[in-house]
């Protein structure tokens, strides 16, 4: 049986422009992003709630000098 030669065709490269695109215009890097943003989202609203409940803490200690604050062994670590 004779072997039959595989043409080699090169496949056409779309211009970087034009890959990029239709990167970003998929459904699936759409549905992505939008995901992260939601989570990113989320992560700050826990972030501003907590704040609200803690800003005369953080705020006593943002009107410390640097140095104090670098120096002063009476500040504490609290978790929750």
């Amino acid at each position: 049986m004779a072997q039959s030669k595989k043409s080699k065709s090169k496949k056409k490269v779309a211009p970087l422009d034009e890959r990029i695109h239709d990167f970003l215009s998929s459904q699936k890097t759409k549905n992505i992003s939008a995901a992260i943003f939601f989570i990113l989202s989320v992560a700050f609203l826990v972030s501003y709630i907590s704040f609200l409940n803690t800003w005369q803490e953080d705020q006593s200690v943002l009107d410390m000098s640097i140095f104090s604050y670098l120096f002063n062994t009476d500040i504490k670590c609290r978790m929750p």
